[in-house]
């Protein structure tokens, strides 16, 4: 189940985004721009705010944008071919 909010704020790869539920510290996020999908994290939560860090060019963006949430953490697939760990990336 996803959750949802729009860009308020832009500066540079920091977005802010008007939140529509709740949201966690170091979630994925994906900023809807044109067809595209941006990959971003949570790296604050205020209030219905959240700031998130885009991954890519926020070339384009505008206020008003949808950004998806999708209540899971940056994780990284470690290990030979044979087995593999799933580790949830920290800061």
């Amino acid at each position: 189940m996803e959750n949802f909010g729009k860009v308020s704020g832009i500066v540079a790869n920091l977005v802010t985004v008007q939140l529509a539920g709740p949201v966690s510290q170091n979630e994925i996020a994906y900023l809807h721009r044109e067809g595209r999908k941006l990959m971003a994290e949570v790296i604050k939560v205020q209030g219905e705010q959240a700031s998130i860090q885009v991954f890519e060019s926020t070339r384009g963006v505008r206020m008003g944008d949808p950004v998806e949430f999708v209540r899971h953490k940056l994780e990284v697939r470690l290990g030979p071919a044979g087995w593999v760990v799933i580790t949830t990336v920290c800061k």
